[in-house]
């Protein structure tokens, strides 16, 4: 029995080990000195998440100085880190107030992509607001969300865009046991949307996370952060990103 579990072991380590190496990017194998932790918050590729696979890779200039493979969909609350560090008596990294660049990999199309400067979104690791863009800065962190081909992206579909961003009424409403809620956004931007009672206390968070630009719909099925029926009664939904905010009420019916 000890030696089946020591062998079950062994081939789960091996495979853990085989998912996190990357198999495009080549980073340094060295522990990094003094380092910066990036945490990705958003990464997509032409307006579609990154999938399992995948990978990301930090560069200074064209110095590869940290890599990853995503081990899950990226977001806010399951985020990918790179540790980055500082170059170290002849160690590969960064010098203090150097720029970071970034790049992806889709390995189903075998697709190296470089990371624009428009394309990167910084934000306050505590707050969450969004920041200008950040440099390396030994012994800290940053949060980051990474949109390679937005650009691209939002000119071909500009005629189709909305103007500005929208939060509509939920439908039907008042409701029971599901509502509908539709917002739009005039491009892609970090977005929030949370349910709250009518004592202001937050119930739900419905979406956060990069969204592209576009009409986006949303279904509440009347429960809570925990997945338990709400009592009837009004709640307020409340949309929210860097430059927009709005609320709108809605009745849950018995």
């Amino acid at each position: 029995m000890n030696r089946l579990l020591l062998t079950l072991l062994t081939v789960l380590l091996f495979t853990i080990g085989s998912i996190s190496a990357t198999t495009h990017f080549e980073p340094p194998n060295n522990n990094p000195y003094n380092p910066m932790t990036i945490y990705f918050i958003g990464v997509t590729l032409d307006g579609a998440h990154l999938t399992v696979g995948d990978e990301i890779a930090i560069f200074d200039g064209d110095q590869i100085v940290g890599a990853t493979v995503l081990k899950q969909k990226v977001t806010e609350k399951t985020p990918e880190v790179i540790a980055v560090g500082q170059e170290d008596n002849g160690s590969i990294g960064f010098q203090e107030g150097d720029k970071l660049s970034f790049r992806v990999w889709d390995r189903s199309k075998d697709r190296e992509v470089t990371v624009q400067d428009n394309e990167i979104f910084y934000y306050h690791p505590k707050t969450g607001e969004k920041i200008d863009a950040m440099t390396f800065e030994p012994l800290s962190a940053a949060m980051v969300s990474i949109h390679p081909g937005m650009q691209a992206q939002v000119e071909a579909d500009s005629d189709a865009l909305p103007e500005e961003f929208e939060l509509e009424q939920n439908f039907p409403n008042p409701f029971n046991p599901a509502t509908t809620i539709s917002y739009s956004c005039p491009k892609g931007a970090f977005v929030t949307l949370q349910i709250f009672d009518i004592s202001g206390r937050h119930v739900k968070t419905l979406a956060q996370g990069w969204q592209v630009a576009g009409k986006h719909t949303i279904q509440w099925n009347g429960t809570d952060e925990r997945n338990r029926r709400v009592a009837a009664g009004i709640y307020f939904y409340k949309l929210s990103s860097a430059d927009f905010s709005k609320v709108k009420k809605m009745i849950f019916a018995k």
